[in-house]
């Protein structure tokens, strides 16, 4: 038997020198998660690649583009479209240089760098609850944040005496 999937997903997890995810605040007219964070990414269109769909949506929603995304997690997960639908996400990631002054907010209400240590405060939409903590709990996350310079402030970049 074949489960069923109302709604493909592509999502992008960027993390930058000081171990920080971009992550977007969805605005109040979305009918999908509103006022809730989540990673920047969207629909995989029909016939379209979820690789491709990560790229296209990035620059979409921040106008960044990066040369190499990998993927972080597949499958089947609750999806915010309407009640009992299911997704199938695609969520890939990425070191960036980029900074908040090179981030457009193409979507939503905000986007944003955020410490890892908030990212337990925030309300998110229905997969991104689950992808998020896990990609910080995992050892990708972990190669890209044992590169930064311990003698710098994880929270603003300034060093640290």
């Amino acid at each position: 038997m074949v489960e069923r999937v109302d709604v493909r997903v592509a999502g992008v997890i960027l993390v930058d020198p000081l171990g920080r995810l971009l992550l977007q605040l969805r605005d109040g007219n979305t009918q999908v998660d509103p006022h809730r964070w989540c990673l920047p990414g969207g629909h995989v269109d029909p016939g379209e690649d979820p690789l491709t769909a990560a790229h296209r949506e990035l620059y979409e929603e921040t106008g960044l583009k990066v040369e190499e995304l990998r993927l972080f997690w597949h499958g089947k997960a609750p999806s915010g479209q309407f009640p009992g639908a299911i997704g199938e996400f695609s969520t890939f990631y990425a070191p960036t240089s980029a900074t908040a002054e090179d981030v457009v907010c193409g979507e939503g209400a905000a986007m944003r760098f955020v410490d890892a240590a908030d990212v337990p405060s925030l309300e998110f939409g229905r997969a991104n609850g689950e992808i998020v903590p896990r990609f910080l709990a995992s050892p990708q996350y972990r190669q890209l944040v044992g590169s930064i310079d311990p003698h710098l402030d994880r929270r603003t970049g300034v060093p640290v005496r």
